[in-house]
């Protein structure tokens, strides 16, 4: 158990190290903020229905740890959280082995969600070697042992 606590905590140490004075620096304390964390979603009625809990349950953004929809279709994937989530709701990720072959495609669209998020800040290589402040949290989102390098630099 200590060698699986050391092998996943070293990445987001070196992580947590690299962060900008920006980000890292001390913020007050943060506003009540509700997070869905999610992972191996798929597409279909089970992924729409999980989608329409975290609206209905009234989260404020959603954290995906990888394996988007087993079909590499970027685009089909955010077709889907749009439908139940919108466009412009908050949306972070983290790869997953499974989309490796289409991660650029997924970055992009997560990206230009982003974008439309100023009370997000993000730096990094998104959901490869990454930071980013929703509020008064600090999310580090990394893709050790799936995809990237340097995570323990």
């Amino acid at each position: 158990m200590t060698w699986l606590r050391a092998t996943l905590l070293a990445p987001l140490l070196a992580l947590t190290a690299s962060v900008s004075p920006a980000l890292s620096a001390a913020q007050p304390a943060p506003a009540p903020l509700t997070v869905a964390f999610i992972g191996d979603q798929g597409l279909g009625a089970d992924s729409i229905a999980v989608l329409e809990l975290i609206r209905d349950r009234g989260a404020e953004l959603v954290v995906h740890a990888g394996d988007f929809d087993y079909t590499d279709d970027p685009e089909a994937w955010a077709a889907q959280i749009d439908g139940v989530l919108g466009a412009d709701f908050p949306y972070l990720i983290t790869v997953g082995n499974h989309d490796r072959d289409r991660w650029p495609d997924y970055q992009a669209h997560v990206n230009a969600r982003l974008a439309r998020q100023p009370q997000i800040a993000c730096e990094g290589d998104l959901g490869v070697n990454s930071a980013c402040r929703v509020g008064g949290v600090l999310f580090l989102l990394s893709g050790a042992g799936t995809l990237g390098r340097d995570h323990d630099a």
